[in-house]
């Protein structure tokens, strides 16, 4: 690694556009497909939702300029005026209506998102309404995942057909899994939209009029991109090029703590009915899984592993994610002592216990390398851990189908608030195998506590804020105080980029277009 983090000064840019790399191009220019919800960033530029993400994650009218839950079981959409899709097309309450029975019909993470609703009905040209089968508080962070696309275009159904969003950029070239080319978008709504006499931050007009994404799987190649100066931009790099990268002439490293987090899943299911003593995980004693907690060290991995820039947790969310109680999020410190004095209060003698840590191999940030680390530390301690590592597609269904009993994961909540990790991970698992409306879907650990479960339920159908955030907070600070999982940290999103451009970071590693510029942007509010 550390050969290719020597670097020199980038090359000029000879480039008139923007240019970026990624890990990956889009592998299609259809904005309902599944592989959209991974998009970096080039479809949300071309096509939009009725609600948006600013740069700080926050909500922000998009092509809605209003949301109202009316009832518990009806939200009415109020849509923008003016807006005209890339052929011309003018936006009306048609195409959210086609847009949104399409994405529920077409199954995947957006039919599930939008599985509470029942019907999508056309009050007039600008107002939609949205019945929905339960109270569905997060319905709003629902619809900022859904692009809409014109009902015509829906109708003919053609895959030749060009993109035809209504966004700030419109697609000039593309390859599958490829280079992309995007020019801006004139007409875009955003170019004109008047003062709002409410003070509220209008959406920035694109600064750029031209941009291109060139892919590059290695992160190495990124890097040797960015220093050649054949992008300007380099997104998704490792923590150890962040120091070289901030000391060399005419680059800088960009670092933001990320969505998602990553921690240790443990098994809690109970024994089989006619088990043996002492059958079935040894994790079910709550006693073991602090043991874990107080063992790992994530100040040191931090440090080794990571260049300082992860974001050591203690919640199964970080604080980017709406509806966390910030103030609970402190991990304790390590303490190998007391690790060991509550592994004797659990039963455990002097020879320890032996427990197998099941990871992915290269999907998490130095996934390897972490569990080398934390199978050190637990072992040390008397937890003595052996490390067993798999490609991703073989790890993550094991889990889920309750073989692993040990094993690290992470979570990054597609709807970016708090019910959405709770409901995933904390609910109790079904019985029947197949997760209702996403409760427990993600629950590898098998836990099931019902008085939990009952909170979780209401807190997906509470609708006033005041009582979603003690309820949030009550459920969390339960599930931190049980130890239910042993959270690590919140992977950092890492960039390099040319020291004369202005962009804003998201921690969700999305790239908005709108907010490049030639120079600098300050970050944040």
């Amino acid at each position: 690694m550390t050969a290719w983090i020597v670097l020199t000064a980038p090359a000029a840019s000879t480039a008139a556009e923007f240019r970026w790399t990624a890990a990956q191009g889009p592998a299609t220019l259809e904005p309902q497909s599944p592989e959209a919800l991974a998009d970096p960033g080039v479809l949300g530029d071309v096509y939009e939702t009725l609600i948006g993400r600013d740069s700080d994650l926050d909500l922000e009218p998009a092509l809605a300029t209003a949301w109202q839950a009316v009832t518990d079981l009806r939200w009415r959409v109020t849509l923008r005026r003016g807006v005209r899709f890339h052929d011309g097309a003018a936006f009306t309450a048609d195409d959210v209506v086609a847009s949104l029975e399409r994405a529920s019909a077409r199954g995947g993470g957006l039919a599930e998102a939008l599985a509470p609703v029942r019907r999508v009905r056309r009050v007039d040209d600008t107002t939609v309404d949205l019945y929905t089968q339960t109270p569905t508080p997060d319905l709003p962070q629902r619809l900022a995942l859904i692009r809409i696309l014109d009902d015509g275009w829906i109708a003919r159904a053609d895959p030749a057909m060009p993109a035809n969003g209504t966004g700030p950029f419109r697609v000039d070239r593309f390859t599958p899994g490829g280079a992309v080319t995007l020019v801006a978008n004139g007409d875009w709504w955003g170019r004109t939209i008047p003062a709002d006499p409410l003070g509220t931050t209008a959406p920035p007009a694109p600064r750029l009029e031209r941009a291109t994404l060139i892919p590059a799987a290695r992160p190495a190649d990124r890097l040797r991109l960015l220093l050649e100066g054949k992008v300007d931009l380099a997104l998704d790099l490792p923590p150890a090029v962040v120091p070289p990268l901030a000391a060399t002439p005419g680059l800088r490293a960009l670092v933001i703590g990320g969505t998602r987090t990553v921690m240790l899943g443990m098994d809690q299911r109970p024994p089989p009915l006619g088990a043996a003593r002492g059958q079935g995980s040894p994790f079910r004693d709550r006693l073991l899984r602090e043991a874990v907690l107080r063992a790992v060290d994530m100040t040191d991995i931090d440090q080794r592993l990571f260049a300082n820039q992860a974001t050591p947790a203690a919640l199964i969310a970080g604080p980017m994610i709406a509806g966390v109680p910030a103030a609970a999020d402190i991990r304790p410190a390590a303490d190998p002592d007391r690790a060991r004095a509550l592994l004797a209060e659990a039963g455990v003698g002097p020879a320890g216990v032996s427990v197998t840590l099941d990871c992915p191999l290269g999907f998490f940030l130095n996934d390897g390398a972490l569990c080398d680390a934390i199978a050190t530390s637990l072992s040390e301690v008397g937890i003595h851990t052996a490390v067993a590592t798999r490609l991703a597609e073989n790890h993550f269904p094991r889990v889920l189908r309750g073989e692993s009993r040990f094993f690290l994961t992470g979570y990054q909540p597609l709807t970016l608030d708090i019910l959405d990790p709770l409901r995933a991970l904390a609910a109790c698992p079904p019985t029947d195998g197949s997760p209702k409306d996403g409760f427990g879907q993600a629950n590898g650990a098998g836990y099931c506590d019902p008085s939990v479960d009952r909170l979780i339920r209401r807190l997906a159908d509470e609708m006033i804020p005041a009582r979603q955030s003690a309820l949030a907070a009550e459920i969390v600070l339960k599930l931190r105080d049980d130890v239910v999982y042993v959270p690590l940290h919140q992977e950092p999103v890492i960039w390099g980029a040319r020291a004369d451009i202005g962009l804003r970071q998201r921690a969700d590693g999305v790239l908005d277009l709108r907010w490049v510029s030639p120079a600098p942007v300050p970050q944040g509010r």
